[in-house]
């Protein structure tokens, strides 16, 4: 997971605040004043489909098309945040802050419910880096390029259909 400064990433999430069950807000002690607090947080994504095409250097396209036009991010104890943000809010906060995905890419996780049209029974999964995402609201596309951490892939090109994938 990542760090992102509270301050920072709430104020781009602010619009979508208002609609989620709790919002975080820095934390104070008896010893402080109201400081801004690191939170870490996990993004959910969803869409209908997901290609993985290989690139020349060992790295993939990744493109989802009809994705969610919102994102879930959640944070674990002690606070146990939750809520939705616009895409579009999403992708502002890639750069934001000291210790950001575009600095310090995040690792996902992708898996779906048929994998090159197989029922995925024995929940398959890839682990990724990414970077370089791209998003457009009006094609409902988004688009990272993947680098396995471990795995080798064992097809040039992959189709996941309704895919998750969990981006820390």
């Amino acid at each position: 997971m990542r760090k992102l400064l509270i301050l920072a990433t709430f104020l781009i999430l602010l619009p979508v605040c208002g609609y989620t069950q709790t919002c975080a807000q820095p934390q104070t002690t008896a010893n402080q004043k109201q400081t801004s607090a690191v939170i870490n947080l996990s993004f959910v994504l969803t869409a209908k489909t997901a290609i993985l095409k290989t690139n020349n250097d060992g790295t993939y396209r990744l493109t989802f098309i009809g994705v969610n036009p919102y994102i879930t991010y959640f944070n674990n104890r002690p606070k146990r945040n939750q809520g939705v943000a616009a895409m579009q809010n999403f992708m502002k906060a890639w750069n934001v802050g000291a210790n950001n995905f575009q600095v310090n890419p995040p690792n996902a996780m992708l898996t779906a419910v048929k994998i090159n049209n197989v029922e995925n029974n024995n929940q398959q999964f890839y682990i990724f880096t990414l970077t370089s995402p791209k998003y457009s609201q009006k094609q409902n596309v988004m688009q990272f390029i993947a680098e396995p951490l471990t795995q080798k892939i064992l097809f040039k090109d992959v189709r996941f259909d309704n895919a998750t994938m969990m981006i820390e």
